[in-house]
């Protein structure tokens, strides 16, 4: 993925990383590290160029002038941190041979399913664990605890049904075209 960085006062620079998932921030740990005070620590995260994910940051992320609150589709390529002090452009997300329109449609859905599966496998865990603690300390009801990580194991499930089918479509498309 290659990104062009633009900060206020500077001139822009570009930037190339070879994963698929980058995340930009302040802190060197970050795979593209901004020294900008307006730019939190772990800020932001690109899946494969196509979604955008903030990452709680102080001063937000931004799409076409919309706050981001949740995974977002970059449909043009550019992302601004804070309201005019970094803003960067995707260059170059795409493999060789860039896929058509529906495909790359299909893998950002498929990146913004990755990004639910992933946070419902972290609530699970989290659930499963109170889950865990509260039958060694107590022994109360836990049918609501225990109602509530079935659900999310069901939602978990489906959700990743839907990536299954999502990848199958994407792999379908690419091999077609």
């Amino acid at each position: 993925m290659k990104l062009r960085i633009h900060e206020s006062g500077k001139d822009p620079y570009e930037v190339e990383v070879s994963s698929d998932e980058v995340t930009i921030g302040r802190s060197s740990y970050c795979d593209v590290a901004i020294s900008n005070p307006y730019v939190s620590k772990e800020h932001v995260r690109l899946v494969r160029g196509l979604v955008a994910i903030d990452l709680g940051s102080s001063n937000g992320t931004y799409c076409q002038t919309d706050r981001l609150e949740k995974p977002t589709i970059v449909v043009d390529g550019r992302l601004s941190i804070g309201r005019d002090d970094v803003s960067i452009e995707i260059l170059d997300a795409e493999p060789q041979g860039a896929p058509d329109p529906k495909s790359r449609e299909l893998r950002a859905r498929n990146a913004g399913l990755e990004h639910e599966v992933e946070k419902l496998t972290n609530e699970n865990e989290f659930l499963r664990l109170q889950v865990e603690q509260l039958q060694q300390g107590s022994s109360g009801d836990l049918s609501a605890e225990l109602a509530e990580v079935e659900r999310l194991q069901r939602t978990y499930s489906e959700l990743l049904e839907k990536l299954q089918i999502e990848i199958g479509d994407l792999l379908e498309d690419e091999r077609t075209a």
